[in-house]
């Protein structure tokens, strides 16, 4: 017998004395060397020093025996601390209320059962199974159980707060109901080659909440159809690295911020991820998701405030990976492919770095509206309806393939732009209602349709047929081709260096026109100045100033010139100089009627005649001839 509060070394250990027991020591020294994972485990019983590692550099004293059992059969009640060797024993119930440590070689437990009395909040009940086995622990709180080599569980866990289970054997958990109402319990898995966690119920967890479970290279399946992982659970984060995971049914139902992680890992679904939830949360990186079914199915629905992470060689198969309100999505070199939406989201963010996403069936790919943000940087999104619907929302574009076999964008009230942006549609590929757009580079197949919008701005564009705007505030065309007709109406348009295969038709109070080429010819209204404009006819309806090119057959003699159409006014408060270097040319088709408020004097120098058709009357009081 040592004495009671002796400190041990692992010398003490490897010379027979084992930590303060008062009867013969029954295990020898080389059974408690049991590999580096149940060494580290049982580091804090053994008091091992080891100088590489900073959590040996102290010592501790148990004033407490240790307790060697040996084909023991019946309860087993644990008051006070110690530790506990269990070796070929059968234990039908444990109940505790001190700390101590159980160690089980050869042994089972039926239930495990207890709280903590008169303890600081810290402490903890051990429990480490070496080739042994349990059935269920239930009404249990601060504890920690390690199941590793041949060990294994054939139960639950109910109703049990403030735990941590680490499962390193190399056999199955098969349970029906693996977590029930639980509280701040951690679960970590790392099994044995093929060793998988099987549950067959329902459920995996279910009205439990504060619960973390760290799955690495161990496999979830769910065996039940209509499974649910996580059913009614809140504050849920499961991390699974290197690890297939067969959901069954939905990931998480009824439930509020469930986490998933996946890194190099596969996950398999048949309906949904997550179903009515508050905050859910999925990260992947190196991984699969697949969503078995290709109706009514997906990531999410039902969910708000949701953040999304996709990256790096994920691959998702699946649809609606984002909905809701409030929800953030990020893909970075990635692929998704849905039979459904890929986005449905009311105020959100998303962000798509060099990422293909496409979207076959007949719904929009991505829907945004109300306050969301988009911004895409050399991403593809195809859609076979339908590539971008969205209100009142920002949109960044810069670089990659948009195509929808309706619209590629369908824009309302947005504040958007383009850069570099290749577009592809069967009809209109950009769809404009309100709000203001611009684009630089890059290329539409089809045409451009917008209305009442504040600002249009296309700037080396390649349009395959047709821009139309209709009562746009301000639309600004700088060196485009576009392979059919422009069509302009409202307050201001400017135009320069544009190829237009077809005709033009430009209403606007106010434009300014240089350099464009027309292939058919220009009609305008409103007040306009065109400089080296080229078109098969120029006419205008209101004011026009134009200067060289050609089409203008109101102004075809000098190519230069003023063209009004209708009456207009001069309107002069004093003086009115004209100097005309060689020659004055009047043609009035009607009536010339002057009205000279006090005098009115001609000077020629040399011959002026005059030719009336029937008479050239003149009258007043006084006529001089010189």
């Amino acid at each position: 017998m040592t004495h009671p509060n002796r400190i041990l070394h692992r010398k003490d250990v490897e010379a027979g004395v084992i930590d303060n027991n008062p009867y013969p020591a029954d295990l020898k020294p080389a059974q408690l060397e049991t590999g580096n994972a149940i060494d580290h485990l049982t580091t804090g019983i053994f008091n091992e020093q080891q100088s590489s590692d900073p959590i040996f550099a102290t010592e501790r004293s148990l004033k407490y025996p240790t307790f060697s059992l040996h084909g023991k059969a019946g309860n087993l009640n644990i008051d006070k601390d110690g530790t506990y060797q269990l070796n070929g024993c059968t234990i039908q119930s444990l109940n505790y209320e001190a700390p101590a440590t159980i160690i089980l070689r050869n042994s089972s437990i039926a239930a495990i059962q207890g709280k903590m009395k008169n303890q600081s909040p810290d402490a903890k009940i051990r429990f480490i199974f070496i080739d042994s086995t349990l059935e269920n622990i239930k009404d249990s709180e601060h504890f920690f159980i390690s199941l590793n080599g041949l060990s294994s569980w054939n139960g639950n866990m109910s109703k049990c707060r403030f735990g941590a289970v680490t499962m390193l054997q190399t056999k199955d958990w098969i349970t029906e109901h693996s977590v029930l109402d639980c509280e701040h319990i951690t679960m970590s898995f790392s099994m044995g080659p093929h060793a998988k966690v099987l549950p067959v119920g329902t459920f995996f967890a279910k009205n439990s909440k504060h619960c973390r479970f760290q799955f690495h290279g161990t496999d979830l399946t769910m065996n039940n159809s209509q499974a649910i992982l996580f059913n009614n659970c809140s504050h849920i984060l499961s991390q699974h690295h290197g690890a297939k995971i067969n959901a069954g049914a939905t990931v998480a139902k009824s439930a509020n911020q469930v986490a998933i992680t996946l890194h190099s890992s596969n996950l398999e679904v048949d309906k949904w991820l997550f179903k009515d939830l508050q905050g859910p949360v999925l990260s992947a990186i190196n991984s699969t998701i697949k969503v078995n079914s290709s109706a009514d199915s997906g990531i999410m629905s039902g969910c708000d405030d949701s953040k999304v992470y996709i990256g790096h060689n994920t691959q998702c198969s699946a649809s609606n990976v984002l909905s809701g309100k409030n929800g953030v999505l990020q893909v970075q070199h990635a692929s998704i492919k849905a039979t459904q939406s890929i986005i449905d989201g009311t105020a959100c963010k998303v962000e798509l770095h060099n990422t293909n996403l496409e979207a076959s069936g007949s719904n929009t790919a991505i829907i945004l509206s109300n306050n969301s943000s988009l911004l895409s940087y050399n991403s593809d999104v195809k859609s076979q309806k339908v590539a971008y619907t969205i209100t009142e929302s920002i949109v960044r574009i810069d670089g990659g393939k948009v195509q929808g076999d309706t619209n590629a964008l369908n824009l309302t009230k947005c504040s958007s732009a383009l850069s570099m942006v290749n577009t592809t549609s069967s009809d209109t590929d950009i769809l404009l209602n309100q709000g203001s757009l611009s684009i630089e580079g890059g290329s539409l197949s089809q045409s451009l349709t917008a209305s009442k919008t504040s600002s249009l701005t296309m700037s080396g564009v390649n349009v395959g047929k047709n821009i139309s705007v209709a009562d746009g505030a301000n639309t600004t065309l700088q060196g485009n081709t576009v392979g059919g007709d422009l069509t302009i109406s409202g307050g201001h348009y400017q135009g320069s260096g544009n190829i237009f295969s077809g005709k033009g038709s430009v209403s606007a109070a106010m434009g300014t026109i240089g350099k464009d080429k027309f292939g058919k010819a220009l009609s305008l209204k409103g007040v306009h100045m065109l400089s080296e404009v080229n078109a098969a006819n120029v006419s205008n309806t209101g004011f026009m100033l134009l200067e060289g090119g050609s089409g203008s057959s109101s102004l075809a003699k000098t190519k230069r010139g003023w063209h009004v159409t209708g009456s207009m006014d001069w309107v002069i408060d004093k003086d009115l100089f004209m100097n005309v270097g060689k020659n004055l040319d009047y043609r009035i088709a009607q009536n010339a009627n002057y009205k000279v408020g006090k005098n009115l004097s001609y000077k020629t120098g040399k011959t002026e005649t005059h030719n009336a058709g029937t008479q050239i009357a003149l009258k007043a009081p006084k006529i001089t001839e010189n």
